[in-house]
């Protein structure tokens, strides 16, 4: 691809100022959508028509008030991701302390303070604020700014505005790819003129937090009755909060099970709704022992594309299910229907049900039953109103390896004991998860054949859930969740690694011993009998 033009860099540029902003307001009001009110924060943000609202991130400080994206995805000349524009309102509240932004010798998620405090660890630790001048956004005043924010994915420019009032700072930021931030001025001044400021409520409510994420020192002080009534509560709390507020952008769908909040083609959510159904269904029948627990509300959330769900997590940890929000995510996606396509909503689905049934164990999902549930599940395909189970090609051509070499597969021990890649001792980083295919086969077995029998467990898939359950109530939460890790040094790196590792390792000990306590020779004949399962197994 030959070079586009040079693009000026920001720093070389004149401030956006109050000038710039009054030229652009005519065409602002013609080419804006219904304003977004934030009662809380006294403002109301009139977004450029078609953008899209997007649920704030938990992981995001629990500071953003409002998240937006354009509709335009942008790339860089180096062709690296394609990137939406987003706009995001925070508010950092005063009293923020900095003494638990390192706990323990790591750096933590811990609130902002301020402007500045967002721009050091919000923005990445090379931002820098180029510019900085007294002016207003829209009907707001404070300080106009804008910030350059180097990155590997394509360098980035936020512009924005910061003003103080009680309590605390609101910040509106306006944030894109810095290619086109000459290309896409006008539009990103109109995101900033359509904030209009209006009678504040400082106890309006928001969307309920997670009594988990809220007071942790409550939550680990409750009795296990007192947690399931509070986890009930917060799911519904949660789901009405959403079909009260679905978001700019998006649809509401009636559903027994999820409130179906969708910015997807009507006829795609539909298709989409199904496969959760059939999914669902599937979990009613492989994993409806695992307790007597009924599942809560929850929101299925459905992203008009792939680049919109990137908006929603770019720089954050990303799942198809989201436990601090009760939200299932997934996207409008032109494969599915075939392998790849509905694998993350069948994800989502079993995460969701995982979660209702044996609180804490969908974060405690041991490498071998993540990563094999994932491969199982990518290899799908819906026909009809049923999910059809076949073995992909990263399955088929790792069994394949093993008979070309005329080796068997791994012994079951090892990969449910996880010592065929164990944790690395000296706090290294550890290599991706490298035996997807061969833990896909097992929950293959597992679920779809007669490997629970295997065990004298039908449904031995539900009786170790219920066991990491279990062993996660009793070894407590991983205590490196809240960690800030785009901040940590390597010495740093280290450290963190070295404390998941003996959480995971500990915690997947515990579940192991209580579920399977087998001696050595149950262990050999048992794995007689999965060695004969792939030795019959032959490819679709």
């Amino acid at each position: 691809m030959m070079p586009g033009p040079e693009v000026q860099p920001m720093h070389a540029r004149r401030p956006f100022v109050l000038a710039a902003l009054v030229a652009v307001t005519a065409a602002a009001h013609t080419a804006a959508q219904k304003a977004i009110p934030l009662p809380r924060l006294g403002l109301e943000v009139q977004p450029p028509k078609g953008w899209v609202q997007l649920p704030a991130d938990p992981l995001d400080r629990g500071q953003c008030e409002l998240l937006l994206c354009g509709t335009k995805a942008l790339t860089t000349r180096t062709r690296g991701p394609a990137q939406l524009p987003r706009m995001r309102v925070l508010f950092f509240a005063s009293g923020a302390d900095a003494a638990a932004e390192t706990v323990e010798g790591l750096p933590r998620r811990s609130p902002f303070r301020d402007f500045d405090d967002f721009v050091k660890r919000g923005l990445g630790k090379d931002a820098k604020v180029s510019s900085r001048e007294a002016g207003r956004a829209g009907k707001l005043e404070g300080r106009r700014f804008v910030v350059d924010i180097p990155a590997a994915t394509g360098d980035r420019t936020a512009l924005g505005v910061v003003a103080s009032i009680d309590g605390g700072e609101i910040c509106v930021v306006c944030e894109i790819l810095t290619e086109h931030v000459d290309k896409e001025r006008k539009e990103l001044e109109r995101a900033l003129d359509g904030i209009s400021v209006v009678d504040r409520d400082a106890n309006a409510a928001g969307r309920p937090i997670a009594p988990w994420v809220a007071d942790p020192g409550a939550w680990s002080g409750m009795d296990a009755k007192a947690k399931d009534d509070a986890r009930k509560a917060f799911a519904a709390a949660a789901a009405g909060f959403d079909a009260e507020s679905p978001g700019t952008g998006f649809k509401l769908q009636k559903h027994k099970v999820w409130t179906v909040v969708s910015a997807a083609d009507p006829g795609f959510t539909k298709k989409a709704v199904a496969a959760a159904d059939a999914a669902r269904a599937w979990c009613e029948r492989h994993l409806g022992k695992i307790s007597d627990r009924e599942s809560a509300p929850a929101t299925l959330r459905i992203l008009a594309g792939p680049e919109q769900l990137a908006a929603h997590g770019a720089g954050y940890p990303q799942s198809e299910y989201a436990p601090d929000r009760r939200e299932l995510l997934f996207f409008e996606d032109p494969n599915a229907g075939t392998s790849d396509g509905y694998g993350p909503l069948f994800r989502a689905v079993v995460r969701h049900w995982i979660d209702d049934h044996a609180p804490g164990a969908v974060q405690a999902l041991p490498r071998w039953l993540d990563n094999g549930l994932w491969e199982f599940f990518r290899s799908t395909r819906m026909k009809g109103k049923n999910i059809e189970f076949t073995s992909g090609d990263v399955e088929n051509g790792r069994i394949a390896y093993y008979r070309q070499k005329g080796e068997d597969m791994p012994a079951i021990w090892n990969l449910i004991q996880e010592s065929m890649q164990p944790s690395p001792q000296d706090g290294a980083n550890e290599d991706v998860w490298g035996y997807t295919p061969e833990c896909s086969r097992l929950v293959r077995w597992l679920c779809e054949h007669d490997g629970g029998a295997a065990f004298g467990d039908a449904d031995f898939l539900s009786t170790y859930i219920r066991g990491l359950g279990e062993a996660y109530q009793k070894v407590g939460a991983d205590p490196t969740r809240d960690v800030d890790a785009a901040a940590m040094s390597e010495a740093q790196q280290k450290t963190f690694n070295t404390r998941f590792y003996a959480w995971r390792d500990g915690l997947l000990k515990q579940c192991n011993d209580a579920v399977i306590p087998l001696a050595l020779d149950a262990w050999q004949a048992l794995n007689a009998k999965w060695l004969a399962f792939n030795a019959d197994f032959r490819a679709p």
